[in-house]
C-alpha cells in the first residue's frame, strides 16, 4: 500500500493555545507520505508493515526571532490484529479461497459436459451417416434389381413368353424403388450436412456428401452395471458438479458458524519515531532505536441482539447443505436407473439387429426360391417384386438396428 497526500490547516488559537504556542493563529502546510505490506496470514491476523514520513511546515517557533519551523518526522512499525474467535483459523481464512477452488472445478465439469455433448453428437451423428450411406447402396442395389427383372420381361415379352402386364409391374417396380433410392439420397445429404455443422465446415458444392469409412465392431459383451456405475460416479459431469456444490455448502456452513462467535481481537504494534530537519536527519534518528513506540491489547464487539442476520446466515447455509446432499443423492439414483435402462436398451438392441439379420438371411433365401420360380414360369413378377422389396427392407431395418445399437 502507499499513499501521498498534502494538507492545509489555518484556525484561530484560544488563549492556552495562543500562549503556549506563542501566535494567536495557527497554520500548518505539511505533506504526508507512506508505504508498506499488508496481507491477512492463515491465522486470520491481519498485519501490516510500514514506513511513514510527514513533512511539517507551520508557523510555531521557538522564539518570536525564529523563522518558520519544518521538520519532518517518521515511523516505521508492525502492527498486528490477531482475531481469537470470529474470523479465527484457517477454516475461516481460506473459506473464500476454497469457495472459489469449487468454483473453478464446477466451470470445468461444465466445460466437460458440453465437450462430451459434442462428441457424443459427433459419434452419434457418423453413426448416421454410416447407415444412411449404407442404406442407400442397398436401394440402389434394390433398383438394379428391378431393372434387370425389367430387362429380363422385355426379352420374354418380345419372345412372346409372357404378357406384357408383367412389363407393367416390373416398370412400376423400378419405379418404386428409384423412389425409394432418391429418399435414401436426400437423407445421406442431410445427414452429412449436420456432422459438417459439427465440424464448422461449410457445405463443398463438389463434395456435398461425406463417407464414412469405418464400420461398426462387431457386438460385445457391454460392461458390468457394477464397472459402468464406478465410472459414472468418477466421470460423470453432473455428478461431480453437484459433488463439487455440497462441498461449497460444507464451506459455508463451516464460515457461517464461525461468524456467530463474538469479535475477540488481539491487538500489537511495536515501532520506532524519529525527527528531523530533513528526511535524511530523521531516518538517522529512527535507525538509532532511540525512540521507540509499542502497544498490545483486547478488542470485544459482542452484538447485543445475538447476531440475528449470523444466525439466520446459518440456517439458510445449513438448509442449503441439506439440499446439496439431496441433490447429491439424486444424481447418483438416476444415474444408475439411466445406466440400468441403457444396460436393458443395449441387450434389447443387439437381440432386434440379429433377429433382422436372421430375416435378412430367410428373405434373401426366398429371393433366390422366387427367381428360379420365375424362370420356370411357376410365378410372376409382381410375386417376385413383393418377395425383393421384403428382402429390401429387411436388410434396411437390420442395418437401422445395429446402427442404433452402435449409438
Amino acid at each position: 500500500v502507499g499513499s501521498a497526500s498534502q494538507e492545509y490547516n489555518q484556525r484561530l488559537n484560544t488563549v492556552e493555545q495562543t500562549i503556549s504556542q506563542g501566535t494567536t493563529v495557527f497554520q500548518e502546510k505539511n505533506k504526508l507520505y507512506a508505504a508498506g505490506i499488508e496481507g491477512l496470514s492463515p491465522t486470520g491476523a491481519t498485519y501490516n508493515i510500514g514506513y511513514s514520513v510527514h513533512d511539517l511546515n507551520n508557523n510555531l517557533r521557538v522564539l518570536p526571532t525564529d523563522p518558520l519551523q519544518r521538520q519532518f518526522e517518521s515511523f516505521l512499525g508492525l502492527t498486528v490484529s490477531q482475531p481469537l474467535l470470529k474470523d479465527a483459523g484457517t477454516s475461516s481464512t481460506y473459506a473464500h479461497l476454497r469457495l472459489a477452488k469449487e468454483d473453478e472445478k464446477i466451470a470445468r465439469q461444465d466445460f466437460r459436459r458440453q465437450l462430451l455433448v459434442v462428441v457424443g453428437s459427433v459419434e452419434s451423428v457418423y453413426w448416421d451417416l454410416y447407415v444412411a450411406q449404407e442404406r442407400l447402396g442397398l436401394r440402389l442395389a434394390s433398383v438394379a434389381a428391378a431393372e434387370k427383372l425389367l430387362t429380363e420381361n422385355q426379352e420374354r415379352v418380345h419372345e412372346g413368353k409372357m404378357a406384357e402386364i408383367e412389363l407393367v409391374e416390373a416398370q412400376a417396380g423400378r419405379a418404386q424403388r428409384r423412389s425409394a433410392a432418391s429418399e435414401a439420397q436426400q437423407h445421406l445429404i442431410e445427414v452429412s450436412g449436420r456432422l459438417r455443422t459439427l465440424f464448422a465446415e461449410p457445405v463443398n458444392e463438389p463434395n456435398w456428401v461425406l463417407h464414412a469409412s469405418d464400420v461398426p465392431p462387431p457386438p460385445g459383451a457391454p460392461p458390468s452395471i457394477d464397472t459402468a456405475l464406478q465410472d459414472s460416479v468418477m466421470l460423470h459431469p453432473e455428478y461431480l458438479t453437484r459433488l463439487h456444490r455440497a462441498e461449497q455448502e460444507k464451506i459455508r456452513i463451516a464460515y457461517a458458524k464461525n461468524q456467530r462467535w463474538p469479535q475477540v481481537d488481539l491487538k500489537a504494534s511495536y515501532g520506532q519515531n524519529g525527527l528531523g530537519s530533513s528526511d535524511g536527519a530523521s531516518w538517522d534518528d529512527l535507525d538509532h532505536h532511540y525512540h521507540e513506540s509499542w502497544s498490545v491489547g483486547i478488542e470485544m464487539r459482542i452484538p447485543i441482539m445475538g447476531g440475528i442476520r449470523q444466525a439466520n446466515t446459518l440456517h439458510a447455509a445449513q438448509a442449503h447443505g441439506r439440499e446439496a446432499l439431496l441433490n447429491l443423492k439424486a444424481a447418483e439414483v438416476e444415474i444408475a436407473n439411466n445406466i440400468f435402462t441403457a444396460e436393458r436398451k443395449v441387450e434389447s438392441l443387439r437381440a432386434v439387429a440379429a433377429n433382422y439379420d436372421d430375416v435378412a438371411q430367410a428373405g434373401q433365401h426366398l429371393l433366390k426360391n422366387e427367381q428360379s420360380r420365375l424362370a420356370e414360369g411357376k410365378t410372376d413378377s409382381r410375386r417376385l417384386l413383393e418377395v425383393e422389396n421384403q428382402f429390401s427392407d429387411a436388410q434396411v431395418a437390420a442395418l437401422e438396428s445395429r446402427g442404433e445399437y452402435e449409438k
